[in-house]
């Protein structure tokens, strides 16, 4: 079984007056509940609809994880994942990312263009954890240091299987 969610959305976007709109569609009233809670009404409740082995299930976040890329949605995002690997539940190993152009730091990428996925793989390492992140993505050798080279972004591919780096 494979849950898609697609373009959360996690942070906000800033009014001409300064306010913060939280562009998380499941949050502030327009839902009664959130999108957590949805999922887990549907897949990991006693009155869920799905019944599955969660050993086959492979949760996909696509898309727009957040909203402008900085850490604090990333945060939200962190906090959401980490909730549905535990409610489900499934391993870490079963989640797979796919970033949108809304997971680029474009304001980091107009001071330093390498930078611009800096966020992006600090929420992959967090919430996978250098172990299973180093497997998951075995062509990003970037350290996580401040001032080290970042890697090119044809090597954000993940994947579970082996990776020839000579090719």
């Amino acid at each position: 079984m494979i849950i898609h969610l697609s373009d959360p959305h996690f942070g906000y976007r800033l009014t001409g007056d300064g306010r913060k709109i939280d562009m998380h569609r499941f949050r502030d009233g327009h839902y009664s509940i959130t999108l957590q809670q949805h999922v887990l009404n549907e897949f990991a409740s006693k009155s869920r609809r799905f019944r599955f082995d969660p050993t086959r299930l492979i949760l996909v976040i696509s898309g727009d994880v957040v909203y402008q890329a900085g850490a604090d949605e990333f945060r939200q995002a962190i906090a959401f994942c980490n909730a549905l690997v535990e409610g489900l539940p499934i391993t870490r190993e079963r989640v797979i990312f796919c970033p949108g152009n809304h997971d680029v730091s474009w304001a980091d990428a107009n001071i330093d263009r390498s930078k611009r996925f800096d966020n992006y793989l600090s929420f992959l390492n967090e919430f996978y954890g250098e172990s299973l992140f180093r497997r998951m993505y075995p062509l990003v050798s970037w350290d996580f240091k401040v001032n080290s080279p970042r890697p090119d972004p044809t090597y954000l591919l993940g994947t579970t299987g082996h990776v020839d780096r000579t090719s």
